[in-house]
């Protein structure tokens, strides 16, 4: 099996107003519960990537999959530094 065909199990992590591109790093700030359990599950994986898909609506703290748009790209968390009250990470989408 290549590198491209393979099938991965990834923590979601849901995006507001945010779209993430291929080859592109950029740093995100986050304090939803889930999304931090999102980030602590690939920081624990040996590949650290997530699966990363723009909220169709800002407002829902707590988005469905009908909430996300269907198309989203995968990421490796590349730096993590975290404070009382969010974490902070910068990933790049591969």
């Amino acid at each position: 099996m290549t590198e491209s065909s393979r099938t991965y199990n990834l923590p979601v992590l849901p995006l507001k107003n945010s779209v993430v591109f291929p080859y592109v790093a950029m740093p995100i700030s986050i304090n939803r519960a889930a999304s931090v359990a999102a980030v602590e599950e690939a920081l624990a994986s040996k590949n650290r990537m997530l699966a990363v898909f723009a909220q169709r609506e800002a407002g829902i703290d707590i988005p469905r999959i009908r909430d996300l748009y269907p198309v989203g790209s995968s990421a490796m968390v590349k730096l993590i530094a975290r404070s009382e009250s969010m974490v902070q990470i910068i990933i790049q989408a591969v």
